[in-house]
């Protein structure tokens, strides 16, 4: 706690003077500890005793450190502090409360102090980046290539929360950022700037191709740096505080053998980290990572690009023996019978992706037939894969809403249900049928659908409980073709 102190008063005196709570300021002055520990004791949710204020995170939350005592205890100074929390004052979501910021008290005043001094720096070169990329491409109507310099500006309720540019650099074959800046805002997970940015630099590298490094800075030349405007020298830079701070707080260290790049092994783990994933899909996805049948990158990339769901990908993996083909694009389109059972897999993945996301857009109040506007709005719908059966799972309340159903009715579950259970069949045979009805014997208050595309002729299996997908078999085939083109030319 004394080098903590210490810390305090020195960067108090510097780089954080306007934003450290100063134990040497007055119990009414803002920026004085008393004042932090008075608001901090009035929040909505008490915090424990033992968290010692550091300085603002928002308008409405603090960083603070956890010590190992009580803050008012006389003997804090022999005490030891561990990691930096952020505290909300207002109301917050439980697993919001008290989020870690980072691993140690030391090494979170360093990484703030780091990334105020960089944050103007990097908001003026982004803002010439973005003049310059709207007087050559925007005016123009022109595309910029990879090794183009690119402004990136990423926002959340009109609140800017990061800043980046960057380029594909073909002298070490990654992607170079020039320049990065994030925050954190009231409304956002803390490190919710940062993941996002992180998501959106690596997806780029991924798509750039090369070797998934990325450096920052400017490149530096043998004689030290070319010389640009105003006599200033191009020069590298460190790895964004910021973006450390986020993936140690996580337990990844970036930039540990070269201060100015992510390595390629840590890019690996930082899309890893990033992207996220369900349970089922971070199984079976690891699985097939030991197996060594699907790349890291390109599955994190398949579900950060939103070219596949979660659920889609967990079904692809699960049920089918073509997933690895189909994330690298598919078979050739001369081996027909590949090609087949890969249409196959992916016409009943999109049906089921497309189901999960009318479940959780349909208001339960109004019917399923109305879908709400508000994504904050949505109904979280657990699901688990059944791959023996080719089958999902979805938990819902009883008496639930179900679309699509029958010849356009709306169905609804039983009172005492608590699954649906779809079976997704772009071309439903009689086996289909005859399981169907082993799972309605074996799970008798489940509803047991068969899920078909539009223009599925159903006459054929009369009396068999079956939802109809919007979509038709050829506007499915359109959509499983676009993903599998995308797929291919990601890495050109």
């Amino acid at each position: 706690m004394r080098d903590l102190g210490r810390a305090i008063r020195r960067y108090a005196d510097g780089d954080l003077a306007d934003f450290l709570f100063d134990p040497a300021r007055a119990a009414e002055d803002p920026r004085g500890l008393a004042f932090a520990v008075a608001a901090l004791r009035d929040a909505i949710v008490s915090p424990p005793e033992n968290l010692l204020p550091l300085m603002p995170v928002c308008d409405s939350s603090l960083a603070c450190a956890v010590c190992d005592r009580d803050i008012t205890d006389r003997s804090l100074d022999d005490g030891e502090a561990f990691e930096v929390v952020r505290w909300h004052l207002g109301r917050i979501a439980p697993d919001r409360q008290g989020e870690i910021l980072d691993v140690n008290p030391l090494l979170y005043l360093d990484s703030a102090a780091r990334e105020l001094r960089s944050r103007e720096p990097a908001r003026r070169a982004v803002d010439r980046a973005a003049r310059l990329y709207y007087d050559r491409y925007v005016v123009n109507g022109a595309r910029p290539r990879p090794d183009e310099l690119r402004p990136v500006q990423l926002a959340c309720q009109n609140v800017i929360i990061g800043l980046a540019a960057l380029r594909h650099d073909a002298v070490f074959d990654g992607l170079r950022v020039e320049s990065y800046t994030t925050c954190d805002v009231a409304h956002l997970a803390t490190g919710e700037a940062d993941r996002a940015m992180a998501s959106l630099l690596l997806c780029d590298a991924f798509q750039s191709g090369g070797t998934m490094e990325i450096r920052f800075g400017r490149t530096v030349n043998t004689e030290g740096g070319k010389r640009e405007e105003g006599g200033r020298r191009s020069r590298e830079l460190p790895v964004p505080p910021g973006l450390r701070r986020f993936a140690r707080a996580r337990g990844l260290e970036l930039g540990a053998k070269d201060r100015s790049s992510i390595s390629p092994a840590e890019a690996r783990e930082l899309f890893l980290l990033v992207t996220p994933m369900s349970e089922e899909l971070r199984f079976n996805a690891f699985f097939a990572f030991d197996a060594r049948r699907i790349s890291p990158e390109r599955l994190c990339y398949a579900l950060m690009a939103g070219i596949w769901r979660d659920i889609e990908l967990t079904y692809l993996l699960g049920t089918s023996g073509r997933a690895t083909s189909i994330l690298e694009g598919g078979s050739d389109p001369a081996d027909r019978i590949a090609r087949g059972a890969e249409a196959e897999a992916c016409r009943a993945a999109v049906m089921i992706g497309t189901l999960l996301s009318r479940l959780e857009n349909s208001s339960a109040a109004l019917g399923s037939e109305v879908v709400e506007v508000d994504e904050d709005a949505r109904n979280a719908i657990p699901w688990v894969i059944q791959s023996d059966m080719a089958a999902v799972y979805f938990a819902v309340q009883p008496g639930t809403l179900i679309p699509w159903g029958g010849t356009g009715a709306t169905l609804r579950t039983k009172r005492t249900s608590e699954a649906i259970i779809v079976l997704p069949r772009p071309m439903p045979h009689q086996s289909d049928i005859e399981l169907l009805a082993k799972i309605q014997a074996k799970e008798p208050e489940s509803a047991v659908f068969l899920l078909v595309p539009q223009d599925t002729e159903m006459s054929e299996f009369p009396n068999v409980p079956w939802l109809k997908c919007p979509q038709t078999l050829d506007l499915l085939d359109q959509v499983v073709r676009g993903k599998l083109d995308t797929m291919r030319i990601s890495r050109r």
